[in-house]
């Protein structure tokens, strides 16, 4: 019977160590900032859009898509959503 290692990824913010395991069972537990953090660790950019209020990023998670929304004018985090093929397609051009 072949066993998978567990991996993990630890990253400093403002003094913070966090280890996470990228197998997403505590994506949900985490915070924007956090689930933020993972996805630039562990995806791969696809594609941004952009309107007056938000920029929203693409990213690919092994066979997962999330959108990173970023507010413009208060330029932070607005939010972190797990997003279907069907949205990919529809709003980027990939």
């Amino acid at each position: 019977m072949r066993q998978e290692a567990e991996l993990s990824l630890t990253f400093c913010q403002k003094n913070r160590i966090f280890t996470i395991n990228p197998m997403l069972e505590d994506f949900a537990t985490l915070s924007l900032n956090e689930q933020a953090q993972y996805i630039w660790h562990n995806g791969t950019y696809i594609e941004s859009r952009q309107d007056e209020q938000q920029k929203i990023v693409l990213y690919s998670v092994k066979d997962k898509f999330y959108e990173i929304s970023y507010s413009n004018a208060k330029d932070e985090i607005k939010n972190v959503s797990e997003v279907t093929l069907e949205t990919v397609v529809r709003y980027y051009y990939i």
